[in-house]
């Protein structure tokens, strides 16, 4: 059986030897997907297999509650990106999502609903200037009991 051959700078190995680090070899696969959108299809979210949950699309999220939830919080994410093109991220949006440490936020966001992300794991979130709107209903607050 003939076998392909690979040159470096220690001549010549057999390919079937060779292999690639995981890190260059894989990339995140997309596990789930849905729609967010106030207008059902506007907006779209992915979550890929290393706990990134993309929101894209054009337009607002839809708002939700504790109790009536997006079928992306039945999943453990990491981090979230908000994408160029959605304007409100909705009320409830994150909420409970413990293990949720990062958001990148994209320019255009323009409001961001009440308790988007109450019991989450950030810290702390840096908004871009676009943001004018934090909605926040008596007694509530944007990020409370976060760590």
């Amino acid at each position: 059986a003939a076998s392909m051959l690979t040159a470096n700078s220690f001549g010549y190995i057999p390919f079937d030897l060779f292999e690639l680090p995981a890190f260059i070899a894989s990339a995140a696969e997309i596990v789930e997907s849905g729609e967010c959108g106030a207008e059902g299809d506007n907006v779209t979210w992915t979550l890929d297999s290393e706990g990134t949950l993309t929101i894209s699309g054009k337009g607002d999220m839809m708002n939700w509650s504790n109790s009536d939830k997006p079928k992306y919080r039945d999943y453990d994410f990491k981090k979230v990106v908000i994408e160029e093109g959605i304007t409100e991220i909705g009320n409830a949006a994150f909420y409970g999502s413990n293990r949720l440490a990062g958001v990148n936020f994209e320019e255009g966001l323009i409001s961001i609903g009440d308790e988007a992300f109450r019991n989450t794991g950030l810290t702390s979130i840096s908004l871009p200037d676009s943001v004018t709107i934090l909605i926040r209903l008596p007694g509530r607050s944007l990020m409370p009991n976060c760590r």
